[in-house]
């Protein structure tokens, strides 16, 4: 996964389609600018490969310290790379990759939150819970009534 964009805006009676289309544009316009940039960065070849990884398997458990060690970069160079690659810490990262995988996960199966959290690579439901409404503002079950 190299990029992908998403932009949200409300809509109010004042707003006309040319405004929200002019704020989408520009903004989109700085967003592209941010990726195209960030691509030209030393070692991005390589931070994108272990964002794939993770994102292709966010069950499994991935530490700054291994990665390091199959990388020869350290741990503090290795978070200021991955950030200025993608612009979100490593961690947080891999947490958007794991509630990914669960909103998909909730979107398509009828399994319960444990077996989700489980397949999401948590031990523990209860904090699996707790940084799913934390990213989401919904609650596993919430979110799935969504739909």
């Amino acid at each position: 996964m190299d990029s992908f964009i998403c932009l949200a805006t409300s809509c109010n009676s004042t707003s006309t389609c040319s405004s929200l289309l002019e704020f989408g544009t520009s903004h989109l316009d700085l967003q592209l600018k941010a990726i195209s940039e960030s691509r030209i960065l030393p070692h991005y070849e390589e931070m994108l490969k272990i964002r794939n990884k993770i994102y292709m398997n966010p069950e499994q458990n991935y530490s700054i310290d291994d990665i390091c060690s199959s990388y020869s970069f350290s741990s503090g160079h290795f978070r200021s790379l991955y950030k200025k690659c993608f612009q979100i810490s490593f961690y947080q990262d891999y947490i958007n990759a794991r509630i990914s995988k669960a909103k998909f996960l909730l979107c398509t199966t009828n399994l319960y939150v444990q077996e989700i959290a489980e397949k999401c690579g948590y031990t523990d439901s209860k904090y699996f819970l707790r940084q799913f409404s934390k990213t989401t503002g919904y609650t596993p079950n919430q979110y799935r009534l969504l739909l």
